[in-house]
């Protein structure tokens, strides 16, 4: 079995919506991922990937997770550590873990305060240039 089928788990999240009964999870315990990957079911990620992620569905970007490389979906949730720049039809949200260096491309944001974003933000026809460091209290 190839070390991707190894990694690749089918994984069911409280959080999912019920439409997406099938998931992926690319797992945490692994060597350094390097290449595109592609998905069309929702995933979750707490590898380090060094390469362009792109998915049908929605993606969670796990506390454990360091992508170096763009995202471009659907819908992001990002826990981990982003380095790139994140295009989603949708929404993109920040957790309080997340720490993102690259332009956000969305219909929607959604920040927790303790986010760290540090790039160019474009929300519908809205461009606005920031960098954000939201203090958790």
């Amino acid at each position: 079995m190839s070390l991707l089928k190894k990694l690749f788990k089918p994984r069911k999240k409280a959080a999912a919506p019920a439409s997406k009964a099938r998931l992926v999870q690319l797992a945490s315990a692994g060597p350094l991922i390097r290449g595109e990957l592609y998905t069309k079911a929702a995933g979750y990620f707490g590898c380090e990937l060094e390469g362009d992620l792109r998915a049908d569905q929605e993606v969670w970007i796990e506390p454990s997770g360091v992508i170096r490389g763009n995202l471009q979906g659907s819908e992001f949730h990002i826990e981990g550590s982003v380095q790139g720049h994140v295009t989603a039809a949708e929404a993109v949200t920040l957790t309080k873990q997340a720490r993102v260096t690259g332009n956000i491309n969305a219909r929607s944001l959604s920040l927790e305060a303790g986010a760290r974003f540090n790039g160019l933000l474009v929300i519908g026809d809205e461009e606005k240039n920031l960098s954000l460091n939201l203090k958790s209290k």
